[in-house]
């Protein structure tokens, strides 16, 4: 049997991609890229705290 969909991770940014197949044929029906972010999450980091996630690490260069 064909999995409903595939995910894949990239090793250079470490973020996920997720194909959504066709479980008869196998064809790719939709592409998420690893680029996509909801927009409802826009600045969700600086109160994660308040949601009960924890604040991610500050990274400093």
């Amino acid at each position: 049997p064909i999995p409903p969909y595939r995910v894949n991770l990239d090793p250079g940014t470490g973020r996920l991609s997720t194909e959504v197949l066709d479980t008869h044929t196998g064809e790719v029906i939709l592409r998420i890229p690893p680029s996509y972010a909801d927009p409802a999450e826009d600045g969700v980091e600086d109160g994660a705290e308040e949601s009960g996630r924890p604040k991610a690490p500050e990274v400093k260069a």
